[in-house]
């Protein structure tokens, strides 16, 4: 007994299927300081020869370790009571086939020649179904290919196993002539059948082996912090359709394009915690998972990539500590309701049959690209090009930063997928769900962190670990501290220290940053005046900063109002750590001093893995040329050189300058750096803020740099011909001098910013870009403009025939109108056109009619008429709609007092036939007298295209309220229109049984924007809508948005106390989700803002 209990049993590893061997029991030994039994490394390889590796179960038994996580040596393992351990050989797949043939299965049935009839073709069977099965089965292994993982799942299945199966089947026959007659015909037909189950084997294990080294790739893959912004572990599924027509379509998800993206938890070794008790395999996220926005391009992006993660969980693996087991044993996590839901509506019964889908579709989608390829016939497809598995196996930090754009975010301001960020040990990233955050963060002292920070009036983001916090004095900062290491959440730490700290305090500081693995750290030193109150020290007072980028975990180091910070740097002793990658100094460098100089070549010399360096400095030539020419082999990728209120970015390729891109604030302070300006290096050009006499300056930056390619000027908008004619004459005079210059555009917009001594020029919104020919002097332009103000007369006229885009205000007079006029007459460009017509008289709408004449390119045509209770205006409305109804996308009525000018327009127009193109219509009325033929007017502008017959000639309406429109003129036929994708309605006021006609008259059908604002639409109203809204499991109900501000449904949340009769606020909120529910891309908006008189 004495003997079993201190000694520790072996036994060769065997496949799935195969015949145990014998256990061998080996001594152990005893560790004199600790007390703890352990099996030396060699004892197990005396008795097994070419061993490899032990394993417990399905999991492997690791070395044991010191406290730093070093082997011990000897290599020992620790001792397993009362457990036999699996040893595996490097040659035990040949020792099993060969002891497979000697042995006798206990499931082999002994045939005798009077059961031959009975059994032969059922063992026949038994051992194909058998063979088929294993190959079924296989899986990838937990560290290799022959490993399994820790349920203890088949792996991949040897040729010579399968080879082994076939013989023992052979030798069986051998030994019986009646069994062996029975099914010889039938061995005779399969011999094919044979050949294929171990070709099929040997795919199976070779695609296994390309799955496995992607997942290796795509498990091992590192992020640093500024590249990891969102989860990297995801899954996509179909997702249960949400109408009717989809689900009888097809019983097959994918052809309804309806996908769902799942997260998952990236826990493993490194969230395992001594005494856990919760699994540490990756599971998915805790969330309902998020809807794909646009499929087709996400998958024409992400496809490999996510076909790469769907076979890694359905055959399960674990690579570098990180687990995941196959699709039978994956959880769900509490919180997949939708997923659940999934399987339901989607008719399949587990899981695995919507990973297998999902597996399939994506490949089937992977092979007709390829098929649209044509592959030479010399040059015959790789395996891994076979199985689409020749493409990038992980993402790179900015495909993880699009991701999110292709996500339906309802959850806006969490972390996706309920997932929090750590960081491990080794200074990665991961993410991970509550569960395992707290179980590395302990509860406790995360609150009494949050405390802290919440005295201290800061903010806690804690599901990227990021504190922003200003600490007033040392005492605070130290309760800080000592919260903060602790807690050992926090990565990524924005302070600032508020009082004038001395050399103690920054080490300090120093010392909790390094303790607490701080990766990302901004300091802002705003306070610190001066070395006074440490004066001896004063020298090297921001030694410990210095030091904090060689800590070994700093990754981002930020240094903010920091005056004097190169020369209080003394000479500390530093270690070269690889991991400082983003460093952005805002001191300023005085270049003629030295020391500072020496301090930057000492960083660079220091940080191999420097890519991103901000430095602010009075001349940035000298700190250009001490990086160039004193740290030659710097790996940096972009430099941005600070100054006065500008910049100046550089990109680097292999220590080569690419691109230098000028970001100027005003034109004169460029005059500070003519040194760096004459090295002729500028690609862009942008200025912020120019004026008339900087124009010379200009040219003079386009004459020393002949790769300028871009200039970008921002200014008031009636300096643009100017500068474009100036810029274009400096670039032409430096071509016939027989210089060379690279410019080819010139981008010109206004400047919010700039002053114009109380002028209203900088309300007007314009861009305006000149693209420049290679080899001739011509020029082709183009031009948005948004008016806001009368002074773009001149614009108009120099420029007009290049304006795309225009939309204009009720500034817009006869004299632009002519200015433009004249400018288009040879040429028009104008795609978009929105003009407010009421400053117009008739001279300055004939100069419109021309102008929309000629403007062939014409796609959008939108007018504004206001004041219409002027006759004059409604004669306007008239003679424009008659024009030019044909043409218009958008109508925009305006008029207060009475509704008669609503009243004469609905009798020149009384149905849409007028205006078959419009999309958005606007009417605001402020008038307490509207009639019914207002109501009816309005039914009819809303109502659903009539469906045209040859009997039939007029349109019909949509709603269960019949709208008689009046009779159209004889000259005009009814036809067709569009439907409304805008109606806003808004400062009016209707009886219930008008509302009741209009709202029944509305068609939905294109419908995004809905507004009654300021209008008495109420509680009623929103009832009957909501019944209007078609069920969109029949129909798309693509509505957006419905506009309730200032109306009586205010009095529900403002004045409860007088709602509208018999009705209370849960109505109301027991309709909003009703409305919802109908239009499930839609929100009422303001419906709980504070009401406004």
């Amino acid at each position: 007994m004495a003997r079993d209990e201190y000694s520790q049993k072996f036994r060769l590893f065997t496949y799935p299927g195969l015949s145990s061997s014998d256990e061998i029991a080996i001594d152990t030994r005893q560790d004199p300081k600790t007390g703890q039994r352990f099996v030396l490394w060699r004892d197990i390889q005396l008795v097994f020869k070419n061993a490899q590796y032990i394993r417990k179960g399905g999991a492997l038994v690791s070395f044991m370790t010191d406290e730093d996580f070093e082997d011990l040596i000897p290599h020992r393992i620790t001792h397993h009571p009362g457990i036999t351990l699996d040893v595996v050989v490097v040659d035990s797949e040949q020792s099993q086939a060969s002891s497979f043939s000697d042995s006798t299965s206990p499931t082999t049935p002994t045939t005798t020649t009077t059961t031959t009839t009975t059994t032969a073709s059922s063992l026949y069977d038994q051992r194909t179904v058998s063979i088929t099965t294993s190959v079924d089965q296989l899986s990838i292994s937990t560290s290799s290919l022959h490993n399994t993982t820790s349920q203890g799942q088949p792996e991949s299945m040897p040729v010579e196993y399968v080879k082994a199966c076939f013989q023992r089947f052979d030798d069986e026959m051998d030994s019986n002539r009646a069994f062996r007659a029975e099914v010889g015909i039938e061995i005779l037909q399969n011999r094919v059948f044979r050949a294929e189950m171990i070709d099929s084997v040997q795919q199976v294990n070779s695609r296994l082996a390309i799955l496995q080294k992607r997942i290796e790739s795509l498990i091992t893959q590192t992020y640093e912090l500024h590249e990891y912004p969102i989860p990297r572990l995801f899954i996509v599924l179909p997702k249960q359709a949400t109408r009717r027509r989809d689900k009888l379509a097809t019983k097959r998800p994918f052809f309804v394009n309806h996908f769902r993206l799942y997260f998952l938890c990236e826990c493993g070794e490194h969230t395992r915690t001594e005494g856990s008790k919760i699994s540490h395999e990756i599971h998915l996220a805790k969330h309902e998972g998020y809807d794909l926005d646009r499929p087709t391009e996400f998958f024409e992006k992400y496809g490999s990539y996510v076909l790469t993660i769907l076979e890694m969980i359905k055959f399960g693996c674990s690579v570098a500590g990180i687990v995941v087991p196959a699709l039978g044993h994956l959880k769900l996590g509490d919180g997949i309701n939708q997923l659940q839901k999934s399987l339901v509506d989607l008719s399949q019964p587990t899981a695995g049959a919507l990973v297998d889908d999902m597996i399939k579709f994506i490949q089937d989608q992977q092979n007709n690209e390829d098929s649209n390829v044509d592959t030479p016939p010399d040059k015959p497809a790789k395996d891994e090009e076979r199985h689409g598995l020749d493409r990038a196996e992980v993402l790179e930090g900015a495909d993880l930063r699009r991701l999110e754009s292709y996500l339906n975010i309802k959850d806006e301001g969490r972390a996706l997928g309920n997932l929090y960020r750590i960081i491990t040990s080794e200074g990665h990233v991961k993410w991970v769900c509550m569960n395992h955050y707290r179980e590395n963060y302990r509860a406790s002292v995360m609150q009494q962190l949050r405390d802290v920070v919440h005295a201290n009036h800061g903010i806690f983001s804690e599901e990227f670990g990021r504190i922003h916090i200003q600490l007033s004095t040392a005492v605070v900062a130290k309760q800080f501290y000592e919260s903060m290491v602790k807690a050992r959440g926090v990565q990524e730490l924005e302070v600032k220290l508020g009082w004038d700290v001395t050399l103690d305090d920054l080490r300090t500081f120093a010392s909790a940053i390094t303790n607490a693995s701080i990766v990302n750290l901004t300091i802002n030193g705003q306070s610190f005046k001066g070395p006074s109150r440490d004066f001896i020290n004063s020298g090297r007072r921001f030694d410990p900063i210095l030091l904090l980028m060689f800590n070994g975990r700093i990754q981002s180091l930020r240094v903010d109002q920091c005056d004097e910070f190169y020369q209080r740097i003394g000479s500390p002793s530093t270690t070269t750590l690889p991991t400082l990658r983003v460093l952005h100094l805002d001191p300023k460098l005085i270049s003629k001093d030295k020391a500072p100089l020496l301090v930057l070549r000492r960083i660079l010399d220091k940080s191999p893995l420097l890519t991103d360096l901000t430095v602010r400095s009075d001349d940035i030539a000298v700190v250009l040329d001490t990086i160039t020419k004193h740290c030659p082999n710097h790996k940096l990728e972009r430099l941005c050189l600070k100054f006065l209120n500008s910049a100046i970015n550089l990109q680097f390729s292999q220590g080569v300058i690419q691109s230098v891109k000028a970001d100027v604030r005003r034109m004169d302070e460029i005059t500070s750096q003519m040194n760096f300006v004459k090295k002729g290096i500028l690609t862009a050009f942008r200025v912020k803020s120019v004026l008339v006499g900087h124009i010379q300056l200009i040219k003079g930056v386009l004459g020393f740099n002949k790769h300028l390619f871009e200039i970008e000027l921002l200014g008031q908008a009636r300096m643009f011909n100017e500068l474009i004619n100036e810029v274009t004459k400096a670039r032409n005079d430096i071509k016939t001098g027989g210089l060379t210059t690279a410019l080819r555009q010139l981008r010109l917009q206004t400047d919010d910013s700039s002053s114009t001594n109380g002028q209203e020029d900088n309300h007007d919104k314009v861009t305006m870009t000149v693209d420049y020919c290679d080899h001739s002097v011509d020029i082709n332009s183009s031009a948005d403009v948004e008016m806001r103000s009368s002074l773009l007369t001149d614009l108009f006229e120099h420029r007009g025939s290049c304006i795309q885009n225009l939309s204009t205000n009720r500034t817009f007079d006869d004299r632009h109108a002519a200015a433009l006029d004249k400018s288009t007459a040879r040429q028009c460009s104008i795609k978009t056109l929105k003009l407010d017509l009421t400053s117009l008289t008739s001279a300055g709408l004939d100069s419109v009619d021309m102008i929309i004449e000629r403007s062939k390119d014409l796609e959008n045509l939108v007018m504004e008429f206001q004041d219409l209770a002027d006759r004059t205006q409604q004669a306007k409305v008239m003679r424009s709609l008659i024009l030019h109804g044909n043409l218009l996308y958008g109508l925009t009525l305006r008029g207060h007092q009475d509704a008669l000018w609503l009243v004469e327009i609905g009798n020149a127009l009384p149905n849409r036939s007028y205006l078959s193109k419009l999309k958005s219509l606007q009417v605001m009325c402020q008038s307490a007298n509207i009639p019914n033929s207002c109501a009816s007017w309005l039914a009819a502008m809303l109502q659903a295209p009539p469906k045209l017959s040859s009997s039939s000639t007029s349109p019909s309406s949509s709603s269960s309220t019949p709208v008689t429109p009046i009779s159209p003129t004889p000259s005009r036929k009814m036809c067709s229109w569009t439907s409304l994708v805008e109606v806003r309605i808004e400062y009016i006021v209707f009886s219930p049984k008008n509302w009741a006609l209009i709202i029944t008259a509305i068609d939905f059908s294109a419908l995004e924007h809905l507004s009654f604002e300021y209008s008495n639409f109420g509680l009623k109203q929103l009832t009957l809508l909501v019944q209007c809204i078609p069920d969109h499991d029949e129909v798309d109900v693509p509505l957006q948005a419905l506009y309730v501000k200032n109306t009586p449904l205010h009095n529900y949340k403002t004045s409860p106390e007088n709602p509208e009769e018999g009705k209370t606020l849960e109505d109301l909120q027991e309709l909003e989700a009703k409305f919802e529910e109908k239009a499930p891309l839609a929100h009422i908006k303001d419906l709980w803002s504070p009401h406004q008189p």
